[in-house]
């Protein structure tokens, strides 16, 4: 199945401490290689759309390390804004929405999540909760949530273009603010997110600690 994906690397990293997409990783290539070479020696994957900073294309070279099917689209004031931008420059029906910052996932779980997108409009990838999740009332805990009943979720996220591009126009219009895709397209649908768990580590950049070892 062809498909756009949308890479949203316009983030400031201020918890990391330094531009963690530049980061290099024990092979030496920095974090943001990584992430676009998933899509990049993908043939299913048309374009790229990269939705970055202009510092950040001056700075580190990006436009010279990107060629090819990558596109350099500029960032916003949020999150939601330079996904937008990004999906403006989509042209496939289906889109993808990946984490910059999200090194390790699977060109196997883009796949699985692509085949059922054949017959939904909105999948993600999860991972599954690996800690028990306790319900807290001031300094006292009342509860025990059943961690199977709950996922962490990742990227990529998965949906029609036109859909989603529409959702995150009246997203913006409102006012509103969301944590991840999918929740833009469940506030403005009304529709149901499905997800399928990834086989693979999907693990995201924040800290130092997230990279060491890798």
């Amino acid at each position: 199945m062809a498909y756009s994906v949308v890479i949203a690397a316009a983030g400031r990293s201020t918890r990391f401490g330094e531009n963690k997409l530049q980061y290099r990783l024990k092979d030496g290539k920095p974090v943001i290689v990584h992430t676009v070479n998933i899509f990049l020696e993908d043939p299913d994957c048309s374009e790229i759309i990269l939705v970055t900073n202009r510092e950040f294309v001056e700075e580190y070279g990006w436009e010279h390390l990107f060629k090819g099917k990558v596109i350099l689209t500029w960032g916003g004031d949020s999150r939601s804004q330079s996904v937008y931008n990004g999906l403006l420059a989509a042209s496939e029906d289906i889109v993808l929405i990946h984490d910059g910052a999200r090194p390790w996932t699977l060109r196997d779980d883009v796949h699985r999540l692509l085949e059922e997108l054949e017959t939904k409009d909105a999948v993600i990838l999860t991972s599954k909760m690996e800690d028990t999740v306790k319900i807290i009332e001031g300094d006292r805990i009342i509860g025990t949530i059943n961690r199977d009943t709950l996922r962490r979720a990742g990227t990529p996220q998965g949906f029609h273009t036109a859909v989603i591009r529409e959702c995150y126009r009246r997203l913006i219009d409102e006012g509103t603010a969301v944590t991840d895709d999918a929740q833009c397209y469940e506030l403005m649908t009304g529709k149901p997110v499905y997800f399928i768990d990834a086989k693979g580590f999907n693990g995201k950049v924040t800290t130092k600690d997230d990279v060491a070892g890798r």
